[in-house]
């Protein structure tokens, strides 16, 4: 049995790190994104799914083992700039929160699950989803260096990310089987150019202690994501160093 890896959103922190991960443990896989670079296999827009779906059944048949990785989406992260005002509703933008990380994660899931079907193929579908799909927001880590601006973390993210829990659970509970696995991975807490106000906060919040690389954010991910394992249908992974255990 052939196994292959499928990366779409490897441009993106924890996508690109998963890339150099499986590069390292030198196994066969391929990546999709609608930005070039050196590590993309595939420049696909992912609001056009039919061209999406048609790379990755070139590689399904009943000799081959897909494990496919979703980690593109929206993404509202304080080092970007992407918080929120206090009391500030965007319908636009929190739309394209759903969009981004909802609705095209389960449109394409859909899509691959029924091929799969058709080629008798082994396909495990993970999606990042964060620890903020199981708890909202600690909004005083993210304001208090904005003086009398209270900014917090966007409602459309924490909101689309609960309902990728919902996609996860959805289609594990009516397509999952020996073949179909279906499971979310909830990473917290990456480490990603955050300034040193930001982490001294994080590390009273999180019992950890400190912010997670992005390296070994991807190993876990890697780790769990290995087409070989089959039993684990309808999970959440949690790897946020102990944020939901509050």
């Amino acid at each position: 049995m052939k196994k292959i890896y499928v990366v779409i959103g490897a441009s993106g922190l924890i996508g690109s790190h998963i890339i150099q991960r499986l590069r390292e443990t030198e196994v066969e896989f391929f990546s999709i994104d609608k930005q070039s670079s050196k590590d993309l296999s595939y420049v696909s827009d992912l609001s056009s799914l039919d061209e999406v779906v048609a790379i990755i059944t070139k590689y399904m048949s009943d000799d081959y083992a897909v494990s496919l990785i979703y980690a593109a989406g929206k993404n509202g992260s304080v080092e970007k700039g992407a918080l929120d005002n206090l009391f500030n509703f965007d319908k636009d933008d929190f739309q394209e929160y759903i969009q981004q990380n909802v609705l095209i994660p389960y449109d394409l899931f859909l899509r691959l699950i029924a091929e799969a079907k058709k080629y008798s193929t082994i396909l495990r579908l993970w999606l990042l989803c964060s620890h903020y799909s199981l708890i909202g927001a600690n909004d005083s880590i993210y304001n208090e260096e904005f003086g009398p601006i209270v900014k917090i973390k966007p409602h459309g993210y924490i909101v689309s990310k609960h309902a990728a829990v919902g996609v996860v659970k959805s289609l594990a509970s009516t397509y999952g089987d020996e073949k179909i696995t279906i499971n979310g991975f909830i990473p917290g807490g990456v480490k990603n150019n955050q300034d040193n106000k930001f982490l001294d906060k994080y590390k009273k919040y999180a019992p950890i202690g400190y912010m997670c690389p992005p390296e070994e954010m991807a190993k876990w991910i890697v780790c769990v994501a290995n087409p070989e394992l089959s039993y684990a249908n309808g999970a959440l992974f949690t790897v946020d160093g102990g944020v939901t255990a509050w």
